[in-house]
């Protein structure tokens, strides 16, 4: 019979850090993972963002079949909708195996709400609205969860700004907290179901590295009770199951942030509409009433810390009403617009001569910034992809310039300091390691989300889906006429 299997995700982990951490003695438990285990990177999806990855990562299937691109979408009105797990066509992994009879339990996995039933025990996690929420399955513990952890959160409440240096401490407090919440929930879950496959993510690591990357000592602390835990059900659970451990993207610093759609308006691709109220709106732009402005403002006044209290899809519309929105487009007139936290463009009407052109222009104005761009139908091998997708997609500087447009136009400057006073952003090269490991058979630098959802279902002997794009990392040898098992990582 095959080893129970307990996934470990660390959202936005990187090698980087871990490894000169282990080797002075700071992290054992992975020490003890890297010591024990097989280890490599793990290629993100593009953009490396949570929303894009951890869907493709779970489903086996690219961001140009699920659709899932980033927090929010545009509706048919133009305006903010967040996206959800019921906007994701094909079922996670969690759901295959429990179709296929194997008790399963998944907790603090973003981008799961609304929860939907399985053979086991569901916790949302990132984007799940609150306690008040259907956010566990069965419905029937909903109860006993809200009576063991009253103050549980799924989403980050603190909102952290340069000009209010109180708001650090207090966002450092509930990362900390998110670490122990998220443990005591999951050996809460751990404790009730006798499973056959786990899976838990931390996000505090992701949330620490965003806001504290120029302060070493506050990301190791995080680490290191992540670190703890991992030792844990390392000397709990090691002999006796096999242990998956991924990130869904890796993370390093952010220098600048880009307003994309300030350089599409320039290039006569992007124009508003002549209406008296929008005219309004971009002359208060111009004199200071933009959302660059509103945010420098409101962390001034100490507004910023506590307004991730606000659901994220309310905060923005409420924006949107003050600032230059996507409403405000004269879309006769657009050929190509800029949305998402990283700034995909998408074209009003397809045409393949003017995504040659954009891309020829972007590569001239940005030269070696700009480390990625191409096509979503060279990307994806099709030019049926689904509208949430964008027509062009890029990089700058692997992460470290951060295009955001979820406001339309945030400011006159095409570059500003970080607007949301994050430090730390994504890279692509997330972490994967297998413990035990002592069956690997060689080495590979070619392991991507894609190959997570096959590499579990070929690991319990489950069909994979003909929507799944990515391969088995596990592989199977012949060695001294005995067949051997083993992870091709």
């Amino acid at each position: 019979m095959r080893k129970k299997l307990f996934m470990f995700g660390i959202d936005s982990a990187t090698w980087d850090l871990i490894r000169p951490w282990v080797a002075e003695g700071k992290l054992p438990g992975f020490k003890k993972l890297l010591s024990g285990g097989a280890a490599c990177d793990l290629m993100s999806t593009v953009p490396p963002l949570t929303p894009v990855a951890w869907p493709t990562m779970m489903t086996g299937s690219s961001p140009g079949d699920h659709g899932s691109y980033d927090f929010y979408s545009l509706d048919k009105n133009r305006e903010l909708t967040v996206n959800l797990a019921s906007d994701i066509p094909y079922p996670f992994v969690w759901e295959l195996l429990s179709d296929a009879g194997l008790r399963v339990a998944a907790v603090n996995i973003p981008i799961t709400f609304p929860v939907r039933p399985l053979n086991g025990i569901m916790v949302g996690g990132l984007l799940t609205p609150g306690l008040k929420s259907d956010f566990i399955y069965p419905p029937e513990l909903k109860k006993e969860f809200i009576k063991k952890f009253p103050r549980y959160e799924f989403n980050p409440r603190v909102k952290a700004t340069r000009n209010d240096p109180e708001s650090y401490r207090t966002l450092f407090k509930e990362i900390k907290k998110e670490v122990t919440d998220v443990i005591a929930v999951s050996d809460w879950v751990l404790g009730k179901e006798k499973w056959d496959f786990f899976a838990m993510n931390f996000m505090a690591v992701d949330h620490v590295q965003h806001f504290f990357w120029n302060d070493k000592r506050a990301m190791l602390e995080i680490y290191r009770l992540v670190d703890k835990y991992l030792e844990r059900v390392l000397k709990k659970y090691g002999r006796t199951h096999r242990f998956l451990v991924v990130s869904d993207h890796g993370a390093g610093p952010l220098e600048k942030t880009m307003f994309l759609n300030v350089w599409l308006k320039k290039r006569g691709y992007l124009r508003f509409k002549n209406t008296p109220a929008v005219v309004l709106k971009r002359l208060l732009s111009f004199l200071g009433m933009n959302p660059d402005r509103l945010i420098t403002l409101a962390s001034k006044l100490r507004l910023v810390r506590h307004s991730g209290k606000m659901e994220m899809g309310k905060r923005n519309r409420l924006m949107n009403r003050l600032v230059l929105s996507y409403a405000d487009i004269d879309w006769d007139r657009t050929e190509a617009y800029s949305f998402g936290m990283y700034g995909g463009i998408y074209l009003t009407r397809k045409n393949k001569t003017l995504i040659k052109k954009i891309i020829g222009e972007m590569q001239a104005d940005f030269g070696t910034d700009l480390t990625f761009i191409d096509s979503s139908q060279n990307l994806y091998g099709t030019d049926r992809y689904p509208a949430t997708i964008p027509d062009i997609q890029f990089l700058m500087r692997e992460g470290a310039i951060v295009s955001t447009n979820i406001y339309a136009f945030s400011g006159h400057r095409l570059f500003t300091d970080p607007i949301t006073h994050k430090s730390g952003e994504h890279r692509m090269k997330g972490i994967l390691a297998l413990y035990p490991g002592q069956d690997v058979l060689k080495e590979t630098e070619n392991a991507s989300l894609l190959d997570i959802t096959p590499t579990i279902l070929d690991y319990f002997g489950v069909a994979l889906p003909d929507y799944c794009r990515g391969r088995s990392l596990f592989k199977k040898e012949i060695r001294d006429g005995k067949l051997v098992e083993g992870i091709e990582i």
